[in-house]
């Protein structure tokens, strides 16, 4: 027979090693973490963008990743729409450490030129009801450098999951979006 209270135990401390290891232990408590030296969004900023012409300027900058950017931010924005994307400009950064680089350590050395630093965050609740904070940026463009940066180190579908078959199941998603024609 099984020993109840030795089994909690090992099951909250394998809850602990697990959110110590990739740094969101605010998380398990349900505390929401807030980026240090930015300010929060209080205005819509993006509403009504233009997503052909985004899609052309990112073409031109980003020619290997183009589609997978347009892509991910149009699932992860409902084409453009969704209430974090008018805020923050962004495909859903979320906040994951309260410490620059807030947990997106691939973006490290292109945030140094403030063009593409994110300048802000906005704190939206999820369908869960869990608030979460997001990073937002100057402009949608600005974020695209961002998401160019970790796709040339990552696949598509870890933007979604780093777990390989819900990455590829993500990856064979995205791929039946319809790029605009420019």
């Amino acid at each position: 027979m099984r020993n109840n209270q030795a089994y909690k135990n090992l099951i909250a401390n394998v809850d602990q090693l697990i959110w110590s290891i990739f740094g969101t232990q605010e998380k398990s408590q349900g505390i929401t973490i807030i980026p240090k030296g930015l300010r929060p969004v209080k205005n819509a900023r993006f509403k009504g963008y233009d997503k052909e012409k985004f899609y052309k300027i990112i073409k031109k900058l980003y020619p290997r990743n183009a589609a997978n950017i347009y892509r991910i931010m149009a699932i992860e924005t409902t084409h453009f729409t969704s209430g974090q994307f008018i805020y923050t400009g962004s495909g859903g950064m979320e906040v994951h450490k309260e410490a620059y680089p807030y947990g997106w350590t691939v973006a490290n050395s292109l945030w140094k030129n403030s063009l593409y630093r994110p300048d802000g965050y906005k704190i939206m609740t999820d369908k869960a009801g869990r608030r979460r904070a997001f990073l937002a940026f100057k402009s949608p463009v600005a974020f695209a450098a961002t998401l160019n940066a970790y796709l040339n180190k990552y696949q598509a579908g870890r933007w979604y999951s780093t777990n390989a078959m819900n990455a590829a199941r993500y990856e064979a998603y995205i791929a039946n979006i319809k790029l605009p024609k420019v």
